[in-house]
């Protein structure tokens, strides 16, 4: 070990010794939530920042081994939650138009009730009549 090791050694037991109770509420109160529950993915991304910190700045390779695995387990929950909001959007935009057809048809059909016979030739018939010609 060199000498410019030996303070990183020294604050990685420290930070073991923090992170014990963090991975204890992981293993027995987070696992029991929902893959999908925001509490949890909130959690374990406190987790990955701080394992992927104290592996980094205290070159600790088993905070980074946890921090990369913890990583990969969320990434497929957090990919499945884009696809649905993403599904969830396209829906939302369908319907939207559907709205918005269904309103111009009823638009369509209060127009044609009120004025029988002039639906559509109402306008191009007033632009062919000459106006203030002599």
């Amino acid at each position: 070990m060199k000498l410019d090791e030996v303070p990183r050694a020294l604050l990685r037991m420290p930070y073991e010794m923090a992170h014990m109770p963090l991975q204890f509420v992981e293993d027995d109160v987070m696992s029991h939530r929902a893959r999908r529950d925001p509490l949890r993915l909130g959690y374990e991304s406190l987790l990955v920042r701080l394992d992927a910190a104290a592996g980094g700045l205290l070159d600790d390779e088993a905070a980074t081994t946890r921090a990369d695995a913890l990583r990969e387990r969320t990434a497929e929950v957090r990919a499945e939650i884009a696809d649905y909001r993403e599904q969830a959007a396209r829906k939302w935009a369908q319907a939207g138009q559907a709205r918005i057809e269904r309103y111009r048809r009823y638009r369509h059909e209060q127009a044609a009730q009120r004025n029988p016979g002039t639906l559509g030739a109402g306008r191009r018939a007033d632009r062919s009549t000459p106006t203030g010609s002599s």
